[in-house]
């Protein structure tokens, strides 16, 4: 919604319109000239004026308001417009018949649906390097393959494909010359239509009023150092909030949760005494890791920084409960420029967690290895 004119915008709007009138001027004095300036000037005004207006009032209601307006109105409300997601499903991939020597299958090469053009064919990626040699066993088909995790190439509800539709070898790969995945792929979606993020905003709207849970919990992370905000109505009784905070190394000092504690419990929030807010750190399981980073010959090694970050982003995922799944994990390392593979030495396969725990990322040890073509 642009509700600014430059002046050049406006000299120039003038000018065009004074030019189309001249023709119809009927006297030449200074006057009349004069007069019809005004008009022009007014009206130019005028309508701008309606337009804006106009706009205005159309973005200050969800269910009139533009992409662009509705993205503020989420953001106000610590919303988000859902995006497509890209699908996922786990293929067989090999050879029809037996390897003679080893066969490398490279990461992110391509597979696909069958189609007559480049936008039938629904793409797919291969998250994960593999290979298959004399020893790999026959499947269920009789032909040498292994398993391969992939992603859809785009975000869509088109790209959870029925099984047995993704036949195709897209990427050339010397001796593999077969996949096809055994179950349907799923978690493709659309991106939300405007019509429901117009019905979420007005949700929103009434579910962020004072005092309510997500009030609570959107309120707790929007203090710095909070990575995640889990709240507890009927704490300890009735009349009491229980907010369990969660930062982003783990558990958060003592003078945050006593600030936080305080903002909640001050009289400007809760005038009436409607609450006793008990903020507390959460109980945290932390893992160490051990893991080797793997990167071609002649690039740079991957940036131990960027990579715990990437862990990071990984741990930002999981709740309370929720179990450390290392090949999820290894997605995240695999984001990070020049990284080839990993291999976790430590842990040395997925970590349960207990139910009344958020799980942290602890030390991380990284070893790393430059290998060759």
């Amino acid at each position: 919604m642009n509700i600014t004119e430059t002046y050049e915008t406006i000299k120039n709007t003038i000018k065009t319109e004074l030019q189309s009138r001249i023709p119809a001027l009927k006297s030449w004095n200074i006057i009349a000239i004069f007069k019809e300036l005004i008009e022009i000037v007014a009206f130019w005004i005028s309508d701008l004026l309606y337009n804006t207006l106009l706009n205005v009032a159309d973005n200050i209601f969800p269910q009139s308001a533009d992409e662009q307006a509705l993205l503020d109105h989420l953001e106000d409300r610590g919303l988000s417009w859902n995006q497509a997601t890209k699908a996922t499903v786990t293929v067989r991939i090999g050879s029809k018949t037996l390897p003679d020597g080893v066969k490398p299958i490279p990461q992110l090469s391509i597979v696909s649906t069958e189609g007559t053009t480049e936008t039938e064919a629904l793409k797919f990626v291969l998250l994960e390097a593999a290979q298959i040699d004399p020893s790999t066993p026959p499947d269920g088909e009789g032909y040498y393959t292994v398993e391969v995790p992939t992603q859809s190439f785009e975000g869509g509800a088109k790209y959870n494909v029925p099984a047995e539709t993704i036949n195709q070898v897209v990427t050339p790969i010397e001796g593999i010359d077969v996949v096809y995945n055994e179950l349907d792929a799923e978690n493709g979606t659309d991106k939300e239509s405007i019509a429901s993020v117009r019905q979420r905003v007005k949700t929103g709207s009434n579910i962020t009023d004072r005092g309510t849970i997500l009030w609570f919990k959107s309120k707790a992370e929007d203090f710095d150092g909070v990575a995640l905000a889990v709240v507890f109505p009927r704490y300890i009784g009735n009349g009491s909030v229980g907010i369990i905070i969660v930062a982003p190394g783990g558990v958060p000092p003592p003078e945050l949760i006593t600030e936080i504690q305080d903002y909640f419990n001050d009289e400007e929030n809760n005038s009436a005494g409607a609450w006793h807010a008990i903020v507390e750190p959460a109980q945290i399981f932390v893992q160490d890791f051990e893991i080797t980073i793997k990167y071609f010959q002649g690039n740079s090694q991957p940036v131990e920084a960027d990579l715990l970050a990437a862990m990071d982003d990984y741990f930002y995922t999981l709740r309370m409960g929720g179990e450390i799944v290392l090949t999820q994990c290894g997605n995240y390392l695999l984001t990070v420029e020049n990284t080839y593979d990993y291999v976790f030495t430590l842990p040395t396969g997925n970590v349960p967690v207990p139910g009344n725990k958020i799980p942290v990322r602890g030390t991380v040890v990284f070893t790393f290895e430059e290998i060759t073509d």
